[in-house]
Formats: structure tokens, sequence, C-alpha cells
């Protein structure tokens, strides 16, 4: 839960970081030949307990939420791939699923690493 909340702080800090992240997400979805416009995550993941007002882009993504879609810089991509590398069974489990979501994610803990004041 640490990492997460980590890394939304990060992407408020360093909002190239989040750009890039939404910029990915889009990416993805349009490259994956699925919808540029939000789905409810209720309807993605019905068994989650997601509000009525919560959505995302649709991918194959390791969870859909890291597909959520947010108004402002927030997004879950940065915060979904740290908490993957909480351990190395999660870490396995999204590089094997989707290695390209480790690598963005490398790539923002080598941005925060060189700003000052972090």
């Amino acid at each position: 839960m640490t990492l997460h909340e980590v890394a939304h702080r990060a992407e408020y800090k360093y909002p190239e970081i989040s750009i890039a992240n939404k910029d990915w997400v889009r990416a993805r979805c349009e490259k994956g030949g699925f919808s540029s416009q939000p789905t409810k995550l209720s309807g993605l993941v019905p068994e989650g307990k997601y509000k009525e007002d919560e959505v995302a882009l649709e991918d194959t993504f390791v969870d859909p939420y890291v597909g959520k879609v947010y108004p402002d810089l927030a997004s879950e991509v940065l915060s979904m791939g740290l908490e993957h590398f909480s351990s190395e069974k999660l870490l396995t489990r999204l590089y094997t699923q989707d290695p390209e979501h480790v690598f963005l994610t490398l790539g923002a803990i080598k941005t925060m690493h060189g700003k000052d004041n972090w």
C-alpha cells in the first residue's frame, strides 16, 4: 500500500511521469484495438467493488485497474507497477504478463532518482 501511495505523490510532483503513464495507457489501447472510450470498472471486473463512476481504458494490463482514468494527473500505472516490485513473485508475474509495464515503471524510478528534493 505504501508503494502505491508514494507513486501517486510522484505523479503530482513530476508531471512528466504522469503524462508518460497516461500516454502509455492510451497508446496501448489503440495498439491493441480496444476502444478509446472508458468502460466502467464494475463491468471490467464484475466481482470488484468499484463505484459506478470509476472508469478505465481496457487493454491486456495485468489488472484492469491499471487503465483507470482520472481527470487530473493521477493514474494507476506507476502505483500498480510499484506494487508488483514488492515481492519477487509479483514482479515475476508482471514481467511475464507485461514486460512493457515493468520497463515503464523502471523508467519512472530512474526519472525520480535523477531529480532533486525527492
